[in-house]
């Protein structure tokens, strides 16, 4: 682990330029995920991933990880959590955005939805498409999140009188 410290340490070091646009920020992350290929299959696949994520994280402004207990580099950022209402009052809400933003001011978005017998949900990551401002990474996860509720009003009566009750 010392040694994939140290790489990491040092790519972060390089102070490669930081991105000024989601669109630089999006089109460097795509080159440097194809330069790095399938990371996951790969016999080292921590240290892969581990240093893909640190290049991708410079781009955004990152200058240093937080470890997790199983030696993953996670970069994370600040986040905003927006609540959408409970299916009745009273109830707890299992959809929500998650509006993640990056050091260098940029956005991404996570979503979680469960209606009926069904969910997805994902948190904002640095290798998700980056947005400029909050309003664009907002329109884009109210578009997802009503696509993935739609999708699922037709697993029973409830989840269909909730999504209409929403749209």
């Amino acid at each position: 682990l010392d040694e994939l410290q140290a790489k990491t340490d040092a790519i972060l070091a390089e102070k490669e330029e930081v991105a000024k646009t989601a669109a630089e920020a999006n089109a460097r992350i795509a080159t440097i995920k194809n330069r790095h290929g399938d990371v996951y299959s790969r016999e080292n696949r921590e240290e892969a991933i581990n240093a893909r994520n640190a290049e991708i994280a410079a781009v955004l402004g990152y200058t240093k990880p937080t470890e997790n207990e199983y030696g993953w580099y996670d970069y994370y950022p600040e986040e905003k959590e927006i609540e959408l209402p409970a299916s009745k009052k009273g109830y707890v809400s299992e959809n929500y955005i998650t509006l993640g933003k990056h050091p260098n001011g940029m956005y991404s978005y996570g979503i979680s939805v469960f209606l009926g017998n069904s969910g997805t949900g994902y948190a904002p990551d640095i290798g998700d498409t980056i947005y400029d401002t909050r309003q664009e990474a907002l329109a884009a996860a109210i578009k997802e999140i009503r696509a993935e509720i739609s999708k699922r009003a037709d697993d029973t009566p409830a989840a269909k009188t909730y999504a209409n009750k929403l749209f």
